[in-house]
């Protein structure tokens, strides 16, 4: 199976044009976005769901750091940290112009209770931060309103790469206090909201641009439409007919159809791995040892699963085990940049993206 992710989520390079569709819009228009599944199958809780959901809830949610174009990470909600010397600490400065679609503003408690909630085993996206995981956090503190600090259980050298999008991504007090709330309703700081009255479950989602937004002026669209097809063909006569002006996810028997009429782009490849969710040891005792769980993948034949599966090269290395790395940045710049969203708000496992020609 091919998968495909736009290159960039700025929406400023993925816009319709002449090329193929009949229903093309400017950069202050509609960008039609297209899925192969439904992005929010239990909800509006971002923390509900993997990095591959990013792409669907940066739109309404904002993250601490959030990865760009060239994948690294940039401060977003945050304007930067510090660590201490044995990097067990980071003291996080955060934005104070940031508003939460339930009127609330950003501040450093809230950050704190949206941490607090990864002993929440149903958030997949506090999986690494809760006891045992690889980033488990210990302690957070408030120091001043705009102030945070992280303590870890292990050093944590480059914490940027690790409150980044989605488990970067803070909900606002309404939905952190009640997060049934958020099965109905977001509660983001993201630079668009919900339009409810235009969007329909498991079919298509609709958000507007929210004009006040801290960071409006780096988005290009007045509205997004998030629609889901999930039969492949249609998916790809979609963008060929202008349906829609981004897909994602192609099968491989319609690959040849969309580059006969529209541009597609090569973004990585299948990954297969092995995660282990139960790293405390409560459901088996030998998955609370970190050796047992490194055994396990250094077990596993990584050239054999390449040969009989995706054959490449040489297979990846990116869920083998990684020490933290050594060396600790002073900060990261104090001054968040310009959105240009990034390949890894898309599905990581990709090799195809479709937009229409511009």
């Amino acid at each position: 199976m091919a998968f495909a992710a736009v290159a960039a989520f700025g929406l400023t390079a993925c816009g319709g044009g002449s090329g193929g569709g009949s229903s093309s819009q400017s950069a202050e228009g509609t960008l039609t976005v297209a899925f192969d599944a439904d992005a929010a199958p239990t909800g509006y809780d971002p923390l509900l769901y993997s990095q591959g959901q990013f792409t669907f809830f940066s739109s309404m949610y904002d993250a601490l750091w959030e990865t760009d174009t060239d994948g690294v990470s940039q401060p977003s909600l945050a304007t930067g940290y510090t660590n201490s010397a044995d990097n067990l600490q980071t003291t996080i400065t955060l934005r104070d112009d940031v508003t939460f679609t339930d009127g609330s503003s950003l501040d450093a408690d809230l950050v704190k209770a949206n941490l607090e909630r990864r002993t929440d085993a149903d958030l997949t996206a506090y999986g690494a931060f809760a006891a045992g995981g690889a980033s488990e956090i210990t302690d957070v503190a408030v120091t001043d309103p705009q102030t945070v600090v992280v303590t870890w259980a292990a050093p944590q050298a480059t914490p940027e790469n690790t409150l980044v999008d989605t488990q970067g991504t803070i909900v606002g007090p309404d939905g952190v206090a009640d997060p049934d709330t958020l099965e109905t309703t977001p509660d983001g700081s993201g630079p668009y909201t919900l339009d409810a009255d235009a969007s329909t479950r498991a079919s298509s989602y609709t958000v507007t641009k929210n004009a006040d937004n801290w960071d409006a002026d780096s988005w290009s669209y007045d509205t997004i439409v998030f629609t889901v097809i999930t039969d492949a063909q249609a998916l790809a006569n979609a963008v060929v007919s202008g349906q829609a002006d981004v897909a994602t996810i192609l099968d491989p028997s319609t690959i040849d159809l969309v580059e006969s009429r529209q541009k597609t782009v090569s973004v990585g490849g299948t990954i297969v791995g092995f995660p282990v969710t139960d790293k405390t040891g409560a459901i088996n005792p030998a998955f609370g040892s970190v050796e047992v769980r490194q055994a396990l993948i250094y077990a596993t034949d990584r050239q054999a699963l390449v040969d009989d599966l995706h054959p490449v090269p040489a297979p990846p290395r990116s869920c083998s085990p990684r020490a933290p790395r050594a060396s600790t940045p002073a900060s990261t710049p104090s001054t968040p940049t310009t959105r240009t969203r990034p390949a890894s708000c898309w599905p990581t496992p990709a090799t195809r993206t479709a937009s229409r020609s511009t």
